[in-house]
Order: C-alpha cells, then structure tokens, then sequence
C-alpha cells in the first residue's frame, strides 16, 4: 500500500539503539524474552570487536553484521523518537530509556 505524502500529517520514527563491546548496535526485535535481534551501526567495528565469534551473529565486515544477542549482553538500550510534519523534522531526536538509570 502507498500513500501520498501531502496526505500524511504527523510521522514518528523510533530507532531503538544500544551498545555491545563498545559498538552501537539497533535493536530490529525481540525474537523471544531473551534476546534482542540486532543489526551493527558499523560492519567493520563489530568485526574489530569479534561479534562474530558471537552465536546467532553472522555478517562481512564491508556490509552488514547482524543476528540476534543475549538481552543481558546488551548495555544501554533506548529509544530515539523523531517526530516529522510532512516530510522534514520537527525539533530534535528524543530519547526514551527502555533499560538503565532512567528506566
């Protein structure tokens, strides 16, 4: 299904982030009230960082490195809201703690 943006109002985009042996990861699911589905903001970091040797993760160093991780792995998890009118941003990018001090 396709919409015509003038005919869209107000969007909100979320990106759900958080952070793994020091690489900033995106929370894509939650495949089970153990792990998180992750994709890696930077292939070449994460392969620095031997995400590979992680199981449920598999990628290339050049283009994408993704799987799933332990929940208890994952340290920092929050939410970043954006709200647009139309098709530009309206204010800045809010965070939204899921896990930590501000839970």
């Amino acid at each position: 299904m396709s919409v015509e943006a003038t005919e869209v109002s107000d969007v909100v985009l979320v990106q759900v982030e958080g952070t793994w042996s020091r690489c900033r990861v995106i929370i894509d699911g939650e495949p089970d009230d153990q792990r998180w589905q992750v994709g890696f903001a930077n292939a070449r970091d994460a392969w620095a960082h031997h995400a590979q040797d992680q199981p449920g993760i598999d990628g290339d160093p050049y283009d994408v490195v993704e799987g799933t991780l332990p929940k208890t792995d994952v340290a920092d998890v929050v939410s970043l809201v954006q709200r647009y009118e139309g098709s530009s941003p309206v204010g800045g990018v809010e965070e939204r703690w899921e896990h930590g001090p501000l839970a």
